[in-house]
């Protein structure tokens, strides 16, 4: 059974249903793969990709015009999620069509708990917020506009809570609605829930929802940047406790396009932990200010975190719980996959399906005589640039 199990396309049924129960995970793609080899679960890596350089006018080469090629540093946790099973129940099962249907549940459990820390680690690395006064099909149009506006490549998806989209569709407006889409259902299956202004949109559970409360007047001092966390200094106590995902506005910020050119939308700090009342600082997504291609924020006159200042507002209304739908293009989330070594006097083999790996070993307990199965998915993920990624805040 076990040579069974481990050299046919049983695995491969099993990570298929895994990755049906994720569809978050779905929409990413692989940056890294070939920098993985020797990387182990459990510690954090340091990627960089390359940014579009800096555009100056004229024959001649000024002061400044010269500029380094800068490489945009995104960094990665690697992490392991795993099912295990005894051997002696998968000896009872004689063909594929029983497996799947005894062992569905695990491999949906398995996705699930995958995309729950993708959603936890990645959905507050955004540029931009789109907040809901009346009606929640403005603010999801103003974000895939925006997200169109700021030249970003690839199919734009997004994500939202099914009682959230349920609540849209009663509220529709302007005959706006989602409308059904074949890809959508190909892809996504029964995570799709339709196209709206040319964009798939997917259910996905575990979205967090934000509660808003009154911020008083306050201002931003500078910014700065250690060991990848940034973090706005604010000129006094915030006042107020504030849940993570929290947007604020700095006077003057406006989000930078692909390839760092300032627009006219406003950027958005998007509080990255809970804020306690007595802090003077908020820790926020990756903001780079200095003139390239990598640049997200722009703030008139300044080129470096330290001269981040302004008046701080909160968009939110007080006492409004909202549901977070997120907006990206397909393939700014990255995940990828950790090799994990073959453990000694065990069976070990890995399958593939749609880029993700699923490495699957059988193994005996010699404490207690049992023979196990383990299925396991190591895995890191992230945002790989915020300026491709929008928040809606839908009252809930």
């Amino acid at each position: 059974m076990a040579n069974k199990f481990i050299n046919s396309k049983w695995a491969k049924v099993y990570l298929a249903n895994v990755i049906d129960a994720m569809p978050y995970v779905k929409a990413s793609k692989s940056y890294f793969a070939d920098q993985m080899k020797g990387k182990k679960c459990g510690k954090t890596y340091s990627f960089v990709l390359r940014d579009s350089g800096k555009v100056s006018d004229g024959l001649a080469i000024a002061s400044g015009d010269n500029k380094d090629v800068l490489e945009k540093e995104v960094k990665l946790t690697l992490q392991n999620k795993k099912n295990i099973v005894s051997l002696d129940v998968l000896e009872s099962i004689v063909d594929v069509s029983d497996f799947n249907d005894e062992f569905a549940n695990y491999a949906i459990h398995l996705g699930a708990e995958i995309q729950k820390t993708a959603i936890e680690e990645t959905i507050f690395e955004a540029s931009t917020a789109h907040i809901e006064t009346t009606n929640g099909w403005a603010p999801l149009s103003n974000a895939i506009a925006g997200l169109k506006s700021r030249r970003v490549g690839g199919s734009i998806v997004g994500f939202l809570d099914p009682v959230a989209e349920s609540n849209l569709s009663v509220n529709a407006l302007n005959n706006w609605s989602f409308t059904p889409s074949q890809k959508g259902e190909q892809f996504y299956a029964d995570g799709s829930v339709g196209k709206f202004q040319g964009s798939e949109f997917v259910y996905a559970n575990d979205l967090p929802q934000i509660t808003g409360k009154i911020v008083g007047e306050n201002a931003v001092s500078s910014a700065s940047e250690s060991g990848g966390v940034y973090t706005l200094n604010l000129t006094d106590a915030i006042g107020v406790d504030l849940e993570a995902g929290t947007p604020f506005y700095v006077a003057g910020a406006k989000v930078c396009n692909s390839v760092g050119m300032p627009t006219n939308q406003d950027f958005a700090f998007i509080a990255q932990k809970d804020i306690s009342s007595t802090d003077t600082s908020i820790q926020v997504q990756r903001i780079d200010v200095d003139e390239g291609g990598a640049r997200n924020v722009y703030i008139d006159g300044v080129s470096a975190l330290s001269g981040v200042s302004g008046a701080l507002t909160c968009p939110l209304a007080n006492e409004v719980t909202y549901s977070v739908a997120q907006v990206r293009t397909n393939d700014v989330l990255a995940f990828e996959n950790a090799p994990l070594d073959d453990l000694v006097g065990a069976e070990n083999s890995t399958v593939e399906v749609g880029g993700i790996k699923l490495k699957t070993t059988v193994l005996g307990n010699s404490q207690n005589m049992e023979n196990l199965s383990r299925w396991d998915i190591a895995f890191g993920t992230t945002i790989v640039d915020n300026r491709e990624a929008s928040l809606v805040y839908l009252r809930a």
